[in-house]
């Protein structure tokens, strides 16, 4: 199967390390791995590390911590108990 690259951009970098200190770095370079094999989960990671994670979780403002518990609290109350389970993971190395 084709590996597909990354475009590592600086929006990408922060968004990525941001990502792994919220998954554990062990979940995400196996995620991340994962994702490379297919062209079109590398372009849904490339585009969820640039404008969710370095846009909305690195900006300055709030703490991460705080960040999640409004998160988890949003998706508790839409019944998006999928993301609920993924976010409270990540909560957890959050703080």
């Amino acid at each position: 199967m084709t590996k597909y690259a990354y475009d590592e951009t600086e929006a990408f970098k922060t968004g990525r390390d941001v990502w792994f200190e919220m998954r554990g770095p062990k979940v995400a370079q196996a995620a991340l791995d994962q994702a490379a094999q297919h062209e079109m989960t590398r372009d849904l990671r490339q585009f969820l590390f640039e404008h969710c994670f370095a846009a909305v979780w690195a900006r300055p403002g709030l703490e991460r911590a705080t960040r999640s518990i409004i998160t988890i609290s949003v998706l508790t109350a839409l019944g998006r108990s999928e993301e609920l389970k993924s976010h409270i993971r990540m909560g957890m190395n959050t703080g």
